[in-house]
């Protein structure tokens, strides 16, 4: 496992530094190669706020900045430890809060958050060896969630599976973030970046898919775009409304994932539309 900060993504964009206080304890690698995901409940400078005092995670993100707050090998802070018992922070080799707010539908965050964020757990797969998979299935059992009584809680994966987790499944911890992810599109996501930038296939007839988008572009994408942002006829409903998605040949149950190109297309788009940085 790479240990300390990292400059860059697998997929080219930026890690900046802003060192936070931590512990200083290292982190078990003899533990399956666990992440957790966080949601901030607010922006990307709410949570500084407050992880520039305590609590912090080792990385925070929106879709602008991808920021390194503590260096990989030691632990972070973002999850509940209790004395005595069950150990969190000690086999969690990469925690991320990502801006936003968790939602009890199923949900994936704005196009380029997303896109963002699949490229750090694409460098986390590198970087900390923890695997673009998971231990439950994205449907989430029956409410109430923000409870340490949550079944997923107290099964049997945490501390015997590597892979990744929500903070609503930690041992011991009672938010409930991120919610009812749609973790399938990202870790797909997450994937197809591996495979651009040169992961190791993981059988002989997978074939990275192509980011060159096809021309002219296919009518579904922007049927698709138009779902995502809750706009055009799904405005009224929101963005990606899972009770209203159209029917499309990619990213549904059974179907192959949204291609590269289409995420970059929607990234563009976005950027595009809100102007430049400031």
């Amino acid at each position: 496992m790479q240990k300390g900060f990292l400059t860059t993504t697998i997929g080219g964009r930026k890690i900046e530094h802003i060192p936070c206080p931590h512990p200083g304890v290292p982190v078990d690698l003899k533990a399956p190669a666990v992440g957790v995901l966080h949601t901030i409940e607010g922006s990307l400078g709410s949570g500084l706020s407050v992880f520039q005092r305590h609590f912090a995670p080792h990385f925070a993100l929106d879709g602008r900045r991808i920021i390194q707050l503590i260096p990989l090998g030691v632990i972070g802070c973002a999850c509940e430890n209790r004395p005595g018992g069950i150990e969190t922070n000690r086999v969690v080799r990469a925690q991320i809060e990502i801006a936003g707010n968790s939602q009890k539908k199923s949900w994936v965050p704005d196009a380029e958050t997303a896109e963002a964020l699949a490229d750090l757990m694409a460098t986390l797969e590198r970087a900390a060896e923890i695997p673009l998979t998971r231990p439950f299935a994205d449907k989430m059992p029956p409410l109430p969630w923000a409870t340490v009584k949550f079944s997923r809680r107290g099964g049997r994966k945490w501390g015997t599976t590597a892979g990744w987790f929500g903070h609503v499944e930690v041992p011991e911890n009672e938010h409930w973030d991120p919610g009812a992810l749609e973790w399938k599109t990202l870790l797909a996501r997450a994937g197809e970046i591996a495979d651009d930038n040169g992961r190791a296939l993981a059988s002989t007839n997978h074939q990275p898919r192509a980011v060159k988008p096809p021309n002219p572009i296919p009518d579904w994408f922007l049927v698709w775009l138009n779902w995502r942002l809750g706009e055009g006829k799904f405005k009224r409903f929101g963005p990606h409304d899972m009770k209203h998605r159209p029917k499309l040949p990619f990213g549904g149950e059974g179907q192959k994932p949204v291609p590269v190109w289409a995420w970059r297309k929607a990234g563009e788009f976005t950027a595009t539309r809100r102007g430049p940085h400031p």
